[in-house]
């Protein structure tokens, strides 16, 4: 065990294999969703939009490569080395209706991977993930370290419950890093509490109010091991939804940081998600001046008859390069 850098408690790193063994004893995929409520292949054009996630996009500092795109259930993309980079989940999205939708980025072996799992074909479960440099950070310190992806499930095949895990202290960057179950609402969420002390743990907290719900999250420190010094952040957290929406508007998102200052990821994934029309994502876009931004967008369908807007919740923080 490392000073300054270990939970209070036990971290639980799941395997692809565990996960699906715990998922099977969980009930079944896509309990409580109508078939009306499911948005199948003609919101599967929304994956694509070019201002969202594309290889076409540059990231000023040249010290994150991405994004990488998986939208094949069963399957993993292999990411950057460990050893070199942590890698975020930046976009989730799709229809998440039970035990058998999971998408997380995770290590697999020297590599980081990005893994989508569905129970539901064709309903648009897909990620997408940034690798940044360890070594681009600046830091009073030599240390890089990238945890492994843990895993925390509210516990509930019915009613509302939620599960809490501690995760690295203060001193490191805690994040999302993905998320499994029936997500239907507000209800249902994963997110991180990021602590403010050096020596007292972050946490993640899954809760679902209509069954089995599941959040995977990872921590990244720099600098120097039981220092005591709380990570820098560019900003507070940052906050969007579509709650209160009407069509035709579909989304609303945020500016966050500059993409040669910071590394933004996600802190908190909550919603609706009923197919490829839903998603949540941190995205880079050059505003009117030039300058490269991080941005932190939500965007979902209309309610089956109805012309109001399905609530999506997101947030991040955006972990500053310069730690000194």
């Amino acid at each position: 065990m490392v000073p300054g850098m270990r939970t209070s408690t036990p971290l639980c790193i799941l395997s692809s294999l565990s996960l699906s063994l715990l998922g099977a004893c969980a009930g079944e995929p896509g309990d409580d969703v109508a078939d009306d409520d499911v948005e199948q292949a003609d919101d599967l054009d929304d994956l694509g939009d070019v201002e969202v996630g594309t290889t076409e996009q540059s990231i000023d500092g040249n010290w994150a490569v991405g994004p990488y795109w998986n939208s094949t259930p069963g399957t993993a993309v292999t990411l950057m080395p460990v050893s070199t980079h942590h890698c975020v989940l930046s976009r989730i999205g799709g229809l998440f209706a039970g035990t058998g939708e999971d998408v997380h980025v995770e290590q697999s072996g020297a590599n980081w991977v990005l893994r989508v799992g569905s129970a539901q074909p064709g309903t648009g479960q897909h990620g997408e993930a940034y690798c940044y440099n360890k070594s681009a950070f600046l830091a009073n310190g030599t240390a890089r370290w990238s945890s492994g992806t843990v895993f925390n499930w509210n516990g509930a095949a019915s009613g509302c419950a939620q599960r809490q895990l501690d995760l690295w202290w203060g001193d490191a960057a805690s994040m999302v890093q993905g998320m499994t179950g029936n997500f239907r609402g507000g209800g249902e969420w994963v997110s991180i509490y990021q602590s403010p002390y050096g020596f007292t743990p972050s946490s993640e907290t899954s809760q679902g109010c209509s069954g089995w719900v599941g959040g995977y999250a990872g921590s990244l420190f720099v600098g120097t091991p039981s220092s005591g010094v709380p990570a820098k952040f560019w900003g507070g957290e940052f906050h969007v939804s579509t709650e209160g929406l009407i069509v035709p508007t579909r989304e609303r998102e945020v500016v966050m940081a500059p993409t040669n200052e910071a590394m933004c990821y996600l802190t908190r994934v909550a919603g609706r998600f009923d197919g490829g029309g839903e998603y949540i994502a941190v995205y880079p876009k050059r505003d009117a001046s030039g300058v490269e931004r991080w941005h932190l967008i939500t965007r979902a369908g209309a309610k089956t008859g109805s012309n109001q807007i399905k609530p999506l919740y997101a947030s991040a923080r955006c972990l500053r390069r310069d730690q000194r």
